[in-house]
């Protein structure tokens, strides 16, 4: 228990060291994406793709779009 308690601190200062260095100015998750801006976009597939299960997999994943959506 102390063992995973350490492992999950340092799993989450990685993912805050890795945030603080992209530059990004939000930190958003995909709850808190706005869903009603395009309702096109398939919600569910977004929620499936973010738990990583494709990789554990073996499977391949490829997201096709614009990169910004200011242009």
């Amino acid at each position: 228990m102390i063992l995973q308690d350490e492992l999950d601190r340092r799993q989450s200062r990685l993912i805050e060291r890795r945030y603080q260095q992209s530059g990004l100015d939000e930190k958003l998750t995909l709850a808190e994406f706005d869903w009603c801006f395009n309702p096109k976009l398939p919600r569910q597939t977004y929620f499936q793709l973010q738990t990583l299960a494709s990789v554990a997999a073996g499977e391949n994943a490829l997201l096709v779009g614009q990169t910004d959506l200011d242009s």
